[in-house]
């Protein structure tokens, strides 16, 4: 996961509930940047879902349903960690049972603690870190480290901790331009002269290293699976497949395996497009987009075969001129999704299969920015008007709600909540729309974290911990 993509999940972390969907200026901007800053863009999608609106309406079939309300107060677990002052906030959800979350006050200090997302109780206490001129960006979670990511002036390091205690291990600067992998058993680090390193999560240690070649690679992302989904769940997001993609100046695309750094092949692909909105790999595909000079000529979508050597790459997906892409991201079962716009603004998505490329269905999407999440063979798309509507997985619209605050609590199951304001707490089933409001809550002041059962957000000066079993 590329470093400023930290901040980006920071900052709409921060500002979630003030926009409902990705501008287009924004949406062209992040365009424009390098390939580290969409690595994790389905991720960023799922986060831009939570964002502003009050009602909590639920529409099946079209048929809009009467507004969810609730009398009674979404029940606590444990007693709320107290910031000692407004802050900003950072918080996940670990896969050890267990709630990390990093916090800076007005005066600069900041502080993280860890409780257990079944008591409450606090597993160790509030500790300090950094200094009172870093800014906190964000908390991740991998199997065997916490990693809190800070940034002192243009500069970022990010900071990694013993999950069991919170004690400091090791840091690990890192430039605007590196590419950084997080893989369950090593942090890969790129850097722009085109070295590649691997480092051990619990020491530090350099597992294995690469110089910068004469034909230096220019993009370093990890490989997608279906099941990584779950980071759409509220699950810690590392990969987990051992296939390291590297794309060279020249365009060579290697496959390298990530805990060792043996080169497994190359395969010859079209030369990378000079300035690409999207690369990723997934499972046994790269995919990148192509576009000519200017923002509304059109773009190609381009799949490389990384299963044999002589497996290329070809053009799987067009659109004239007219339209410019916002967001290429896997969609699940070997999926892919396409979102765009035209000259007027007006989004649509296109789900494509992810070998050929064959369009299997296309909805509208959202003016000037569409989100697009996929969990479990439902995708959820941000459309018109701000409605969010659900689309199974032949494309048939399931259900719709105009909640501001929606994403996914399981596999088969919505979580809306309210923004800016206090309000309802309610969970959604799928396939059959059945709303439960399980009760009512304030309103977050930064990103919330979230298991099926529990739901923890900052609330301004503490963070609060829920239970949503009921």
């Amino acid at each position: 996961m590329p470093v400023d993509l930290d901040d980006m999940f920071a900052t709409l972390g921060r500002h979630a509930d003030g926009i409902p969907l990705v501008p287009a200026e924004q949406a062209r901007h992040r365009g424009r940047q390098r390939t580290r800053n969409r690595a994790m863009v389905a991720a960023a999608a799922a986060v831009c879902l939570i964002a502003a609106g009050v009602s909590v309406v639920l529409v099946r079939h079209d048929r809009q349903s009467a507004p969810v309300t609730s009398k009674r107060t979404l029940p606590t677990v444990g007693a709320p960690v107290e910031f000692g002052d407004q802050a900003r906030a950072a918080t996940a959800a670990g896969t050890d049972g267990r709630l990390y979350t990093a916090w800076q006050t007005l005066n600069g200090q900041i502080s993280m603690n860890a409780v257990d997302l079944r008591t409450g109780a606090v597993a160790w206490p509030a500790r300090p870190l950094g200094s009172r001129t870093d800014e906190l960006q964000a908390v991740n979670v991998v199997p065997r480290a916490l990693v809190v990511t800070l940034r002192r002036g243009s500069a970022t390091t990010m900071h990694i901790f013993d999950p069991a205690d919170g004690r400091p291990r090791w840091q690990l600067p890192i430039d605007a331009r590196d590419d950084v992998v997080r893989h369950e058993s090593v942090l890969v680090r790129t850097s722009a002269s085109g070295r590649t390193e691997a480092f051990d999560w619990a020491t530090g240690a350099r597992r294995w290293q690469l110089p910068a070649p004469a034909d230096r690679p220019v993009h370093t992302v990890g490989t997608y699976l279906d099941r990584n989904e779950d980071m759409l769940l509220g699950r810690p997001f590392f990969f987990t497949d051992d296939r390291l993609v590297q794309v060279t100046r020249a365009g060579k695309v290697q496959v390298r395996d990530i805990t060792t750094g043996e080169l497994q092949r190359t395969v010859t692909a079209a030369p990378p497009d000079a300035d690409p909105r999207s690369y990723f790999a997934y499972d046994g595909w790269l995919y990148n987009d192509e576009h000519e000079c200017c923002e509304r000529n059109g773009y190609r979508v381009r799949a490389t075969d990384l299963r044999s050597d002589a497996g290329g790459s070809r053009v799987v997906f067009t659109r004239g001129p007219g339209h410019q892409l916002d967001m290429l991201q896997m969609c699940g079962e070997q999926r892919v999704c396409v979102s765009d716009q035209d000259r007027n603004g007006t989004g649509t998505v296109s789900v494509l299969e992810a070998a050929t490329g064959r369009e299997l269905w296309q909805v509208p999407g959202a003016k000037n920015g569409t989100s697009v999440s996929t969990v479990h063979g439902y995708t959820l798309v941000g459309g018109a008007d701000g409605e969010r509507i659900v689309h199974d997985r032949d494309g048939k619209r399931v259900f719709s709600t105009p909640a501001g605050s929606v994403t996914w609590l399981d596999t088969d199951t919505l979580m809306l909540l309210p923004s800016l304001v206090a309000g309802p707490a309610a969970k959604v089933t799928l396939p059959d729309g059945k709303v439960t409001v399980l009760g009512e809550v304030p309103p977050a002041s930064d990103a919330c974290a979230w298991t099926p059962d529990r739901l923890a957000c900052p609330v301004g000066t503490s963070l609060r911990l829920w239970d949503l079993s009921g």
